[in-house]
């Protein structure tokens, strides 16, 4: 019997207060079935009436049956699929990008041929490509996804100060994330995510695995949101450093860490939700004009969150926590914060907050050169190697907020091995100027 995958289909229950959705799949092979279902749980709400918002809701949940499939489609990466409802021609060439997009680094990792991904996603000859899509005329509020790291929280602030209306959010919330949306004061709305659990299984035992697009899969969940609870828009805090290539292959593509928090997903997922889900609900980021620096520099203000914020990728899997603190000091994350920080913080302040001076950390300097493009970029969500090389540059130059970094092990080491490799200086890298798609309502804050 040839591997089949099977999106079986979806169901919306109520359990008290709370209204859950369950997405079911099922993957055939030669030796046996596995039956998935995932589960979200949406608090205190119920399934709309209204004939409108219920359109938008159905539309909205076969997208994410799709997008959340990806976690176990990837265990056999079979390339016969099966639908309960297929895809139109237009959302079946959509899928295959974010499949194959989302998931090169998967395939890079594993060493996977990816050539026969191409086509399987199949549109029906009968399947409307053109469906009259509602207007939900939305209250103006805003869901704002949080990640407890720096980006999240400058994204907020802005609303914040533009008055607008907001809700803090996130997708199977770690500790650490709900003690950073509770110190916001905004509302907070948690979501749970249940993965099912024959899915860890079915890895432990050697079924394929690795990095997903779980951006989308997030984005996906938080549309519902929005047509549930009566959101205008998701805005996350995606900056325009997502948009570089965490590899350049020989054939000439390309693979991106940051796929799902790109640009070019953010313009998929808006053209769709415009063509198949509601002609004013919006999912934007707020960010994408800044780089990582731009961010750093306004979050280095923000002194309310820095003894409680964390980017570390180490405090976020789904066994829990895999740091004791808040900064690991170590990964790539954590080194890329430090280093686009430094330029904005004095020495002292930064190294009480991460528990160690990690500039200082001859250690380190490997590491640190790969950020600066000396070696392989990690795959990791960090800004792009221009910004890497010059914030290293600013500081060994003394050109920061605390001179004292020019003394620094890190800086003194590569400075000289980046002067001819570096391509843009901090002050231009500090620009608000990289194209984006924010609403022209919420463009004013830009300036502001």
């Amino acid at each position: 019997m040839k591997q089949r995958f099977s999106f079986v289909g979806s169901d919306w229950q109520q359990h008290g207060s709370d209204l859950q959705l369950s997405l079911h799949y099922r993957l055939h092979t030669p030796q046996t079935q596995h039956a998935f279902c995932e589960r979200i749980v949406f608090p205190d709400v119920a399934v709309p009436t209204d004939t409108q918002r219920l359109q938008a809701l159905t539309q909205a949940t076969r997208l994410l049956h799709w997008l959340a499939g990806i976690s176990y489609w990837k265990t056999t990466c079979c390339t016969t699929l099966e639908f309960d409802q297929p895809p139109d021609a237009w959302q079946a060439q959509a899928l295959e990008q974010v499949y194959g997009h989302g998931l090169a680094e998967f395939a890079y990792v594993n060493q996977l041929d990816t050539s026969s991904w191409h086509g399987m996603f199949t549109a029906a000859a009968d399947v409307d490509s053109n469906p009259a899509v509602p207007q939900l005329r939305p209250a103006r509020r805003a869901l704002v996804p949080m990640g407890g790291g720096k980006d999240s929280l400058v994204a907020l602030e802005m609303l914040k100060a533009a008055a607008v209306d907001c809700t803090v959010t996130a997708v199977r919330p770690a500790q650490l994330i709900s003690a950073v949306a509770r110190l916001t004061g905004r509302p907070w709305l948690p979501i749970a995510r249940h993965i099912d659990v024959q899915l860890l299984e079915h890895n432990r035992q050697g079924a394929w695995n690795g990095h997903v697009p779980i951006t989308a899969i997030n984005a996906a969940i938080l549309m519902l949101a929005a047509i549930l609870y009566d959101f205008e828009a998701v805005v996350f805090a995606n900056e325009s450093s997502a948009d570089e290539p965490s590899r350049s292959l020989d054939d000439g593509s390309t693979v991106n860490h940051q796929y799902s928090k790109s640009s070019a997903f953010e313009a998929l997922l808006q053209d769709w939700l415009a063509r198949y889900v509601a002609t004013d609900l919006y999912c934007f980021s707020l960010l994408r004009p800044f780089t990582e620096l731009a961010i750093c520099q306004r979050f280095a203000a923000l002194e309310q969150y820095h003894q409680t914020f964390s980017s570390c990728n180490r405090q976020f899997h789904l066994q829990g926590a895999r740091s004791d603190s808040r900064w690991c000091g170590h990964c790539p994350k954590c080194l890329f914060v430090y280093l686009a920080l430094a330029p904005f913080m004095t020495r002292a302040r930064l190294s009480q907050l991460f528990g160690a001076d990690l500039l200082d950390d001859a250690s380190l300097i490997d590491a640190y050169a790969a950020l600066c493009g000396i070696g392989d970029k990690p795959f990791e969500c960090v800004g792009t190697l221009a910004e890497s090389r010059a914030a290293m540059l600013a500081l060994a130059q003394a050109q920061s907020v605390d001179t004292s970094w020019a003394t620094a092990r890190v800086p003194g080491r590569l400075a000289p091995k980046l002067r001819e490799a570096a391509d843009s200086s901090l002050s231009q890298l500090l620009r608000v100027e990289h194209p984006h798609q924010i609403p022209a309502a919420y463009r004013t804050l830009l300036s502001a």
